[in-house]
């Protein structure tokens, strides 16, 4: 253990040494404190994480065939846990901003949000059960879920749904409490997602300059195709998103839902990692190469704008 706890001090005072700062000293170093973004253990830490979390909402459901009261009281302590996990995950820390430690940051901001997500949904429920409040044409687990996920779509692109009538969900909160309720879920959310945002813009703004200077790709192909791998491993946890997703629209697990949500949601999230990844190539060197990632962040662009109106439409119905 004394030799481990020396070596590993030895390293971080190198890397820490004025001459060796911004440079990346050995391999091993270099893929544990690289700073850069990586779809794939970004999707190592969702595998592990959707499916835990999934399994966690089930036994709380569970609970209320014992006692529903008992279930809204578990639910809200998950939402809190939830909100407690997105603020962790995008505090300011030494570490973060050191060694961009941002996959498992992300990870765990999307866990918290699904927590927060399916907690708020579920709550409504159960209180609408137990002593209305709201005005809902189904009482089906699913079907107010869709409520939450019409509410936080709200939130984050801040009333875009609401704007150009979406109509994702009929239920309304109709009583003071039950408004209450919803205002609280809605400007936490909001919060979250501003507080986010500046967050990982302050921390893109200090990794710009170690990320130019320490990319090893010599050209926008030799820097976009070994990512594109890890695409793969977005099934992992994609899936079962999509399985949501779809149960959500059908109110009900259902295999053709699945599908669809499959077939209509991967091209725009391959848009949206296209854009983005053409996007951190514009740093690769020489002008043919900023033309390349330009062409790609295009494509992407186009990818998205062509093929999200049929997915909102699905998600609509």
């Amino acid at each position: 253990m004394t030799e481990l706890s020396n070596t590993t001090d030895a390293v971080e005072s190198t890397i820490a040494s004025p001459e060796n700062e911004g440079k990346i000293v050995g391999q091993d170093a270099s893929q544990v404190f690289n700073p850069g973004f990586t779809m794939g253990e970004l999707s190592g830490w969702l595998a592990f994480g959707v499916p835990l979390l999934l399994l966690l909402m089930a036994l709380v459901e569970g609970s209320s065939y014992i006692w529903r009261p008992l279930a809204v009281i578990v639910y809200i302590v998950v939402s809190l846990f939830g909100v407690l996990l997105i603020a962790f995950a995008n505090y300011p820390s030494n570490a973060a901003d050191k060694y961009g430690i941002h996959e498992m940051e992300a990870a765990l901001t999307l866990l918290g949000g699904l927590a927060v997500l399916i907690s708020f949904s579920q709550v409504s429920r159960h209180l609408y059960l137990l002593a209305g409040g709201f005005s809902a044409n189904q009482i089906g687990y699913w079907h107010w879920l869709r409520y939450g996920f019409s509410n936080l779509l709200e939130s984050v692109l801040f009333d875009v749904p609401a704007i150009y009538e979406w109509n994702i969900s009929e239920i309304k909160a109709i009583a003071g409490w039950s408004r209450t309720i919803l205002f609280l879920f809605r400007t936490t959310i909001e919060f979250i997602v501003v507080a986010a945002v500046l967050s990982q813009a302050r921390l893109a703004w200090k990794r710009r300059a170690n990320t130019s200077k320490n990319n090893q790709a010599r050209n926008y192909f030799a820097f976009i195709l070994p990512k594109a791998g890890a695409l793969i491993l977005v099934g992992l946890w994609g899936v079962p998103l999509a399985i949501g997703i779809g149960a959500v629209i059908s109110d009900g697990l259902s295999l053709a839902s699945t599908w669809t949500a499959i077939r209509l949601g991967t091209p725009v999230v391959f848009g949206i990692w296209l854009a983005l990844q053409s996007l951190r190539a514009l740093w690769v060197p020489s002008v043919w190469n900023k033309l390349l990632s330009l062409a790609g962040l295009i494509g992407g662009s186009w990818i998205v704008r062509v093929c999200w109106p049929a997915f909102r439409v699905f998600l609509s119905q």
